[in-house]
């Protein structure tokens, strides 16, 4: 098996990145907006520079070195999470571990750690998951508590941290070479401050996670179909862009009766990602994109409609709910 993609989304293993994207090209989308995940970036390196300037000397709180924030907010969102840290997090501790790199083999149990390993430039390791904790620390009760700070939605978060814990606790035993009990956490940093959602994972629950991992790592590379789904989104896909899954729903919805498209446009004269050629081919993506925004808004309405009747809008582990930040997919419960 090879190895998988180093970005730290590849641990969810969303459908698609266990079976079609690993074979595929890989583009880059020049027109996202990656604002939101560039901002909680910023964040992560400006903690990793909290913790490590201070365990560098043997105690935290000091300067953060050279770190700049890329927005004047992003450093308002550090301040606030050290004092969070320093409050409520670091008394709990004996020790303080930040991006820490693991990678974990799940058919063997094998475990490879270096802590040169930086900035997600994993080595090439067949057959490893490999994979970044924001925090990995070190409590008082002798409990391993593995961490992951969010300035946006949590999903698939708990995935990610159990597949990360199955490595860590391996790398982490006690003195007596016994595996700790886990803690895991999302610390979701922002406007409001941070607001930890933490609990303990059973040995069972981890036994349990490693099993489907196996069963999901057997597809990797077999299946040559995207499967479009809320990952697409979720997981910042680099693909997004590119995917003939997820051009395939336009094209779709474009031609659907709600979408409204002209009869004269319905013949497909241009590939919709291929390189715009013409006024005719930008036309003709553009004329599909805008019947498919009304025809995807209708079924939208739809959901939330049924949403609002009681209903509840289910996909594999993820739901999709109205809460405080409007409808979005999250956790299921």
């Amino acid at each position: 098996m090879s190895g998988l993609s180093a970005s730290k989304s590849a641990l969810v293993l969303s459908p698609c990145l266990r079976s079609f994207a690993p074979g595929m090209k890989h583009y880059e989308d020049a027109y996202a907006d990656t604002s939101k995940r560039d901002n909680g970036t910023s964040l992560h390196a400006g903690m990793d520079a909290y913790y490590r300037d201070g365990a560098s000397k043997g105690e935290l709180g000091l300067p953060l070195g050279s770190w700049q924030p890329r927005e004047p907010k992003v450093a308002n969102w550090v301040h606030d999470a050290i004092a969070w840290s320093e409050e409520h997090l670091e008394p709990r501790c004996e020790s303080v571990h930040s991006e820490v790199y693991v990678a974990y083999n799940f058919s063997t149990g094998e475990v490879h750690h270096d802590p040169a390993v930086r900035e997600r430039g994993y080595p090439d390791l067949p057959g490893y998951v490999p994979g970044t904790s924001d925090l990995v620390c070190i409590l008082h009760t002798g409990q391993l508590l593995v961490a992951d700070w969010k300035t946006g939605g949590g999903t698939g978060a708990e995935k990610q941290l159990l597949t990360l814990a199955c490595g860590l606790r391996e790398v982490y035993r006690t003195p007596e070479g016994e595996l700790r009990k886990v803690v895991l956490a999302v610390l979701y940093a922002g406007e409001a401050g941070v607001r930890p959602h933490e609990w303990e994972v059973s040995d069972e629950e981890l036994s349990e996670h490693k099993f489907h991992m196996q069963v999901q790592l057997m597809d990797v590379g077999v299946r040559t179909e995207a499967v479009p789904g809320p990952h697409c989104h979720s997981l910042y896909c680099g693909h997004l862009a590119h995917c003939p899954g997820v051009g395939a729903i336009v094209e779709d919805a474009a031609e659907s009766p709600q979408g409204l498209l002209p009869a004269k446009q319905l013949v497909r004269k241009y590939d919709m990602s291929a390189e715009l050629s013409s006024p005719a081919h930008a036309g003709f993506v553009m004329s599909r994109v805008t019947s498919a925004k009304r025809m995807l808004k209708y079924h939208e309405t739809r959901v939330q409609r049924y949403l609002a009747a009681g209903g509840k809008v289910i996909a594999d582990n993820l739901e999709y709910s109205k809460g405080n930040d409007g409808h979005r997919w999250r956790p299921k419960k």
